[in-house]
C-alpha cells in the first residue's frame, strides 16, 4: 500500500503538518499527458467526536463551494 503526502496549514496555530493518506483515498479529478492536474484526498476525520468523511480537493482556478450549516453544527 503506497502513502500520499497532503500539507495541513493551521493558522491559527501557525503550523504547518504534512499528513500522510492511503494512495486509495487520492482521487484523481483532471489529467492530461504530464500527469494529473486536480486531485481530491478523500479520508474520515473526527469534529466534536463524531466521525466526518473529509474532502480536500486541489484544483485550478476558483472554487465555489457550497456547504450546509447542518453540516458543521
Amino acid at each position: 500500500m503506497g502513502l500520499a503526502p497532503s500539507l495541513w496549514i493551521d493558522l491559527g496555530r501557525k503550523q504547518v503538518k504534512v499528513k500522510h493518506y492511503d494512495a486509495r483515498m487520492v482521487i484523481s479529478l483532471t489529467w492530461d499527458v504530464d500527469g494529473v492536474v486536480e486531485c481530491a484526498f478523500c479520508t474520515q476525520v473526527y469534529y466534536k467526536n463524531k466521525p466526518v468523511d473529509w474532502l480536500q480537493m486541489y484544483v485550478v482556478g476558483e472554487l465555489d463551494v457550497l456547504l450546509s450549516h447542518d453540516l458543521l453544527a
